[in-house]
């Protein structure tokens, strides 16, 4: 399923299996630090669902998340 929204989104692959982007949306979906957003941003919309935070965090929850995702990639080999 994520294969095919992939390549829907311009994401194609080279010779050797490298992936490619043909379009701005793929090249979100290839940028670590842009997926990180965009996963933070999902989980946060999740959290919000379920234990529903005051208004005022809400805007804001996104933010950690991202930040400690991209520390973690940057920081493990």
């Amino acid at each position: 399923m994520l294969v095919r929204l992939r390549v829907w989104a311009g994401v194609r692959f080279a010779e050797d299996s490298m992936p490619y982007a043909t379009t701005n949306l793929a090249e979100g979906l290839l940028c670590f630090w842009c997926c990180s957003v965009w996963a933070s941003a999902g989980l946060t919309l999740l959290a919000v669902a379920l234990q529903q935070p005051s208004l005022a965090e809400e805007p804001w929850l996104w933010l950690p998340g991202s930040a400690g995702a991209t520390i973690v990639d940057e920081v493990l080999p």
